[in-house]
């Protein structure tokens, strides 16, 4: 009876100790891979702003130059079955 008590204990404890490594492993391995996840993800996200403003980078301008940027135009298109213009009038 008193070695299946100390066998019991001695697995009780071999599991605590599994429980404990897997759990310190896992806060060390988030530790030093976290930091390396979320400035790469925020970096991709700065890459695709930038490149979804139309500017890959800083340009050089030289002084006095002057730019004009425009926007795509996009034409309203406007079916007859989209529905019927009425024009009203304000009552006093």
């Amino acid at each position: 009876m008193q070695l299946f008590v100390l066998l019991y204990f001695v697995g009780f404890l071999k599991t605590l100790f599994i429980i404990l490594v897997v759990y310190y492993g896992f806060r060390f391995l988030m530790r030093w891979l976290a930091p390396k996840v979320v400035d790469k993800a925020a970096q991709k996200l700065y890459d695709d702003m930038k490149k979804k403003s139309g500017r890959p980078g800083k340009e050089e301008k030289r002084e006095g130059e002057v730019t004009i940027e425009q926007s795509e135009r996009h034409e309203k298109k406007y079916n007859r079955s989209d529905g019927e213009y009425i024009d009203f009038e304000e009552v006093d």
